[in-house]
């Protein structure tokens, strides 16, 4: 099955639905796919930006990945959204990327709820194909 735009947006719908706002933004984060250029942004598939309040995902994905690929993925990065910046920062000081409590935290989630969101998408949405 071939991945779009409108597969990525209803898993952002869904994690809103699920998962609500962050108690540490205002709204409702933006939500952007792109394909990444910049050199930083090699080998990523995703990332929350606080600043921006906006996830960003590597539209490579919906030509080279499955939807539960793309699911992980937001979830991960909705995750993220939902967890403060501040003690993010904080913690970065005392642990590397792989150990970080906060990334151990947002994969957990994600991996434990991407498949009943893609078992609720398909549940919902008739034209929604895997």
């Amino acid at each position: 099955m071939k991945l779009n735009k409108g597969h990525a947006k209803r898993i952002f719908d869904w994690c809103k639905q699920k998962y609500g706002r962050s108690k540490y933004q205002p709204t409702y984060p933006n939500f952007s796919i792109r394909k990444f250029v910049l050199h930083e942004e090699d080998g990523l598939d995703g990332y929350y930006e606080p600043i921006e309040n906006t996830i960003y995902v590597n539209s490579e994905i919906l030509v080279k990945e499955n939807i539960h690929y793309l699911a992980n993925t937001i979830l991960e990065e909705y995750a993220h959204y939902k967890q403060s910046d501040h003690m993010y920062q904080k913690l970065s000081k005392q642990f590397d990327y792989e150990n970080h409590p906060f990334e151990i935290e947002a994969k957990n989630i994600s991996d434990r709820d991407t498949k009943k969101c893609v078992k609720e998408l398909k549940m919902y949405f008739k034209n929604f194909t895997l």
